[in-house]
């Protein structure tokens, strides 16, 4: 069957929306694309920003090329050309980590296979049934440009007439229940579309495209021959030929509002819909000479019998399609059933959670064939509930803004990192080479405390390149900066600057982070492929580093903290547990999604549970000791999270999300 695909696509940048923008492309009709339509939504991570995404659609269509006989070899070309531009833009723009996101569906006739990376969502209505397609895996769920390599998940559709598709930003997940995502998909864009942007306004970036595939218009039928008149070159004959009317245009299918089709082009060059053409010829039952007479009684019964035969067809289908609906209904419960039970006794929250979405999707097509059913309503309900628990989303109240680092003079592109120490927060802008202190309050303008060629302790010093908090533990605490020339120096708790020993940094390669505790300091070396450990204290680090790392590569390492031994973050998503010599791969267990851009783990003492900044996905997570899920904190002010920090006395969560510093107390 011939299908032609209607779009519709808005786009939210800096909180602001349009119908076109960087994160929808739409690429179809072109000569390199031979009859296949490419749609394309993509999301930044870390980082990116518009920009970034919409270089990387561009790439991703270029690329595609002329399709094979599998598009799916054209789409895994698209997407690792996608992937080596964004790792190129990391090379050449650095610090912090950017990625992108990406769902990419190619249709060709009716069929469509959906290539996805990284945070990605997808909803379809196909064949009356609802469905969800994310990335699944750790490989598939890292971005473009995290990682060696690109490693898309495939799903395949066939496409009917009246089938809906969206591609959405993956936080749509998190703010509308799949409850009211089934109910999107079923509804036409210009009710579909506005709701959605309701339910997401407010969020600094996002992008949604909306697919309604309907039938191709007809190629118009050839007229009929005309009659020849006398003295041409074909005489008429003595029979009458029926007279035809002109044909003339049928009317169209109706476009969904808000929503735009492909044009046709006609032979005078003017864009216009291709219109489908119907032309009837009159049919004779039978005729006399001089007039007419009426149907004989055998033709009269033929037609008895025909319009009898019809009705019981007519009558049978019916009731064999509502035998068909009410197994397909009996089997939907069945399975939902089965899943919830399965669910019931998973050991892990993360199985318990698909198995309890899948009985979820089943429920709401059950729904779709009994809206009034109590008893699916019942299970929609408790299966909703038992989500809502894995799910363990909390909002942050009491957010206020203490910060504002256009004002400071902090660039969007900086890296920066921030720690809570005695009773300040003390941010570092590293493109800028400057210590900020920031009163918690915000009540106090940001005041940089250490530069380049500033003297303190007695020495000069030099661009400030990290720091890091060395807890009290019972002794005293300080804050500790490592500036370009790799000398340390301590910021006590009076205010007061101390020079500290640090020998034979020159071994280091690199210094990509460091992170300290009350008996030592870990020194972070990418390049070197090595963490290096000082013992020592606030007063010194006197003895030589200490090299920890006996086998694996570092290459992608971007961060590192203690949670009893090293744990490190790479550009690629990852974490990785430092133990006895040997990089282990740290997977915190239950997620409802993997972590996207991550950094290390947060050890805060006061309540004895792990934070995670998962920037990807613009939250933080939080854990117990072991690694396990504990729940997740979301806000709108979350938004392009950056980095967080914690003050474990006052029970207050910090983090830097986009160019705002924000506070908000722990919930005990």
């Amino acid at each position: 069957m011939s299908l032609t695909v209607w779009f519709g696509q808005f786009n939210i940048v800096d909180v602001q929306v349009q119908e076109e923008g960087p994160f929808a492309g739409v690429f179809e009709g072109t000569q390199s694309a031979a009859g296949v339509g490419l749609y394309v939504v993509a999301e930044p991570v870390g980082s990116a920003g518009a920009r970034l995404c919409d270089e990387v659609i561009e790439v991703v269509a270029r690329n595609f090329g002329r399709p094979e006989p599998a598009i799916t070899a054209n789409l895994l070309r698209a997407l690792a050309a996608g992937h080596q531009h964004v790792r190129e833009w990391n090379r050449l723009h650095g610090e912090r980590p950017a990625g992108v996101g990406i769902s990419c569906l190619a249709v060709r006739g009716d069929e469509a296979y959906l290539a996805q990376c990284g945070p990605a969502l997808a909803l379809a209505h196909t064949a009356g049934r609802f469905r969800v397609a994310a990335p699944v895996g750790d490989d598939s769920r890292r971005p473009l440009g995290m990682g060696e390599r690109a490693a898309p998940v495939f799903t395949r559709l066939t496409l009917h007439p009246g089938d809906v598709i969206m591609l959405l930003f993956s936080a749509a997940d998190r703010l509308v229940d799949r409850g009211a995502l089934s109910k999107l998909v079923c509804s036409p864009p210009e009710e579909a579309m506005p709701e959605l942007y309701l339910r997401v306004r407010g969020i600094q970036a996002f992008g949604a495209l909306y697919l309604g595939v309907l039938p191709a218009p007809e190629t118009p039928p050839a007229g009929p021959e005309p009659v020849q008149e006398a003295g041409t070159a074909r005489p008429t004959t003595g029979r009458q030929e029926p007279e035809v009317a002109t044909p003339t245009a049928a009317p169209r299918t109706t476009a969904p509002a808000g929503a735009r089709r492909p044009e046709t082009t006609t032979t005078a060059g003017a864009a216009s819909p291709r219109p489908s053409r119907i032309a009837r010829r009159p049919v004779e039952l039978g005729s006399l000479a001089g007039g007419r007479r009426l149907p004989s009684r055998r033709v009269l019964l033929l037609l008895a019998a025909i319009v009898a035969l019809l009705l019981l067809l007519y009558f049978a289908g019916n009731a064999l399609a509502r035998l068909a609906e009410d197994d397909r209904y009996a089997e939907l419960l069945r399975s939902a059933d089965a899943a919830v039970a399965q669910a019931a006794t998973a050991a892990d929250a993360g199985t318990r959670r698909e198995l309890l979405l899948r009985a979820q999707s089943d429920l709401l097509e059950a729904q779709r064939i009994r809206p009034q059913a109590s008893e699916v309503q019942q299970r929609i309900i408790a299966v909703g509930r038992e989500l809502d628990g894995l799910s363990g989303t909390h909002e942050l109240e009491g957010v206020h803004q203490i910060a504002d680092l256009d004002a400071a003079g902090v660039a969007a592109q900086s890296a920066v990192e921030l720690v809570a120490f005695a009773g300040h927060l003390y941010l570092l802008d590293v493109a800028g080479g400057k210590l900020l202190r920031l009163d918690p309050s915000g009540q106090e303008r940001p005041e940089a405390i250490f530069e380049e060629a500033r003297t303190l302790a007695g020495q000069q010093a030099g661009r400030p390149r990290h720091i890091a908090v060395v807890p009290e533990a019972g002794g005293p605490g300080a804050l500790l900066v490592l500036d370009a020339g790799r000398r340390l120096f301590a910021l006590t708790a009076d205010g007061s600057w101390r020079a500290l020993t640090l020998p034979r940094a020159d071994t280091w390669k690199s210094d990509t982070a460091m992170v300290a505790t009350a008996e030592a300091l870990y020194v972070l070396d990418a390049a070197g492929d090595q963490v290096w450990r000082y013992s020592g204290g606030v007063r010194g680090y006197d003895s030589p580093p200490e090299p920890l790392v006996a086998r694996g590569s570092l290459k992608e390492a971007i961060a590192i903290s203690m949670v009893g031994s090293p744990v490190i973050a790479t550009s690629g998503s990852r974490l990785l547990r430092l133990r006895d010599g040997r990089l282990e791969e740290w997977r915190p267990s239950g997620l409802d999604r993997a972590p996207v851009a991550p950094l290390p783990p947060l050890f805060n003492a006061g309540d004895g549970l792990l934070y995670v900044a998962d920037r990807g996905n613009e939250r933080v997570l939080v854990l117990d000791a072991a690694g396990t899920f504990r729940a997740q904190v979301v806000h709108r002010r979350l938004a392009a999270l950056r980095t967080i920090a914690l003050d474990e006395r006052g029970a207050v969560l910090y983090a830097v999300g986009g160019q705002s510093v924000i506070a908000a107390p722990l919930a005990r």
